[in-house]
């Protein structure tokens, strides 16, 4: 069981008690919900770890005037995070779980578990997210922080990554 640092409060109203003290910005209702979802989506007990971290780094920021920088520190922590969750699962075994997990033959699962392992921890990321969790496109390019048009075409970039690798064996 995890121990919480946040005594009897929660995490997002230590948070929200914690940042209007030090920095006079009230915490959006905006600011709460995607703290709350990516808590959710990071798993059990990582919202104290979460908090702490956007905390720290909104102390390292020269300044922090508005719910702007809150929501820009917000969704720096939570890349970053994503990143290294990312880069620990491409060492894990989950590749061959995931290209396993999708097909009956093992020669294909042999193949898409190495096509995957060629990803970049971002693509690997972008990859999970879009076509495993399935998260809709719109929150996706605001997890990564791009335009639409720009994710639209990382995604068609990394479906022809992934196809090339595949036909070449």
């Amino acid at each position: 069981m995890t121990q919480s640092y946040f005594s009897e409060s929660s995490p997002s109203q230590f948070l929200s008690d914690a940042i209007r003290e030090r920095f006079g910005v009230e915490v959006s209702a905006q600011f709460l919900r995607i703290f709350t979802r990516e808590s959710h989506r990071l798993g059990h007990g990582a919202a104290d770890d979460f908090a702490q971290l956007i905390l720290a780094e909104a102390m390292q920021e020269p300044v922090v005037n508005n719910e702007d920088d809150l929501l820009r520190i917000l969704r720096r922590v939570r890349q970053r995070l994503y990143r290294l969750a990312v880069s620990r699962h491409s060492q894990n075994t989950e590749l061959s779980q995931i290209s396993s997990s999708h097909t009956s033959d093992p020669v294909t699962a042999a193949m898409m578990s190495e096509a995957l392992e060629c990803l970049t921890p971002e693509e690997m990321l972008l990859f999970h997210e879009a076509f495993l969790e399935s998260t809709p496109r719109p929150e996706i390019a605001q997890i990564f922080d791009i335009s639409r048009a720009t994710l639209y075409r990382r995604l068609e970039d990394l479906t022809a990554k992934l196809r090339r690798y595949l036909e070449m064996d």
